[in-house]
């Protein structure tokens, strides 16, 4: 493996909710999902940064770029915030968003899958109903 793979397989985020991510060694770009060959390349601003990401559809770039701007000003408004702590701080509130939706996520599936137990049990202590009919 030479080290751009090495580069490239250590910034890749199999669970990312529109493929795979991650930045491409040498040219700075983050792509946004898997490779495939419709990717265009779309500059949006960030805390006085440009950053480029590839992807195949720009209104969803133009989503994301406006979630993390709407984040990024309700830290900004903080007195004192300097561009290092707004980022860090959003890291944080989006790591926590991420994990608190794991664990509603989580706490759903189990409902779900308690709901689906009571079902089967009802139709194993009833299935003499059901055949007859």
């Amino acid at each position: 493996m030479t080290r751009g793979e090495a580069e490239r397989r250590r910034w890749d985020f199999r669970n990312s909710p529109q493929g795979s991510a991650g930045v491409v060694p040498g040219n700075g770009e983050f792509v946004l999902q898997k490779e495939t060959a419709h990717k265009k390349v779309f500059d949006i601003r960030l805390l006085g940064q440009v950053v480029r990401l590839k992807h195949d559809n720009e209104d969803y770039i133009r989503q994301l770029e406006a979630f993390v701007q709407e984040k990024l000003k309700t830290i900004q408004t903080q007195p004192g915030v300097s561009s290092l702590q707004a980022a860090v701080r959003l890291l944080l509130l989006l790591a926590d968003d991420y994990f608190s939706a794991l664990k509603e996520k989580d706490a759903i599936q189990e409902n779900v899958e308690n709901k689906a137990r009571k079902m089967i049990d009802f139709l194993d202590r009833n299935a003499d109903l059901f055949e007859n009919s």
